[in-house]
């Protein structure tokens, strides 16, 4: 303001902007600390301590871009976005992946400064106790017993067919009567070997027995009985008496009874 003489004053006007030329900054030694890897769903902190030259240190604000090739905040910059904000954040990332990060310190007059850096993420380890594994595991288990129970079996009726081998019937023959046994009785996993061979359906009769069998049947129709007495038998030398077995005998009724028929 001016002032002459006469009274006549004349004023001018002005405003001066003060500007902060300061850049916040970040305390370097602590930058290299941040952790690089880490794991899925696990909770990762980091700290950082700021310093300005012309703002009070409380006051300045700190940003953490989780994702810095996306504006979030719509401020037309890409690695500012306040994901997280402090100081001393803590971080868990759901992904696993390498993942960048830009922490950006802002003055009262939006004076900045960021650092970038990048962590690994590896993915979570499958937990054996899951239900998913429990499943698997049921499965295999039921899958081994089946198997187990399987084997079993057909050891048991490998055993059977050779006991009627062993009673002389050809394995042809023996396949048929155990097919038999099979067709007339119940026989679950646990059937011994003399379920599978038909022992309590009676004796086993192989086809040769038969065939001998019905030929002494043929003759017993044609010259008699050998169980027939015979008159002239106290002058006759006493003849040597074949014993047969029960299947033999068996058989030779069967075929002596088909005789008749």
């Amino acid at each position: 303001t001016v002032k002459d003489a006469s009274g006549n004053v004349g004023t001018l006007s002005a405003v001066i902007n003060s500007v902060d030329p300061t850049i916040p900054r970040f305390d370097a030694s602590l930058l290299p600390n941040f952790p690089t890897t880490a794991t899925e769903g696990e909770a990762i902190s980091f700290e950082v301590v700021v310093f300005d030259d012309y703002d009070d240190n409380a006051t300045l604000r700190v940003h953490w871009d989780l994702q810095p090739g996306k504006d979030t905040d719509g401020n037309g910059v890409l690695k500012d976005d306040p994901d997280r904000v402090g100081l001393n954040p803590s971080i868990t990332f759901a992904s696993p992946g390498l993942q960048e990060i830009v922490v950006t310190v802002f003055d009262n007059s939006n004076n900045s400064a960021n650092y970038a850096f990048s962590i690994d993420i590896a993915a979570a380890p499958t937990s054996s106790s899951s239900p998913s594994f429990a499943i698997i595991a049921l499965l295999v288990a039921l899958v081994i017993g089946g198997v187990g129970l399987l084997g079993f079996r057909t050891i048991q009726r490998n055993r059977g067919l050779n006991l009627l081998i062993e009673k002389g019937l050809s394995r042809e023959e023996a396949h048929a009567h155990m097919a038999g046994v099979a067709q007339q009785s119940k026989l679950g996993f646990f059937s011994k070997p003399e379920d599978y061979a038909g022992v309590d359906m009676g004796e086993p009769v192989s086809q040769e027995e038969r065939r001998a069998a019905q030929a002494q049947a043929e003759m017993e129709a044609i010259y008699g009985s050998s169980n027939q007495a015979d008159v002239n038998a106290g002058f006759a030398p006493q003849a040597a008496q074949v014993s047969m077995s029960p299947a033999s005998n068996q058989a030779a009724a069967e075929a002596a009874a088909m005789f008749n028929d």
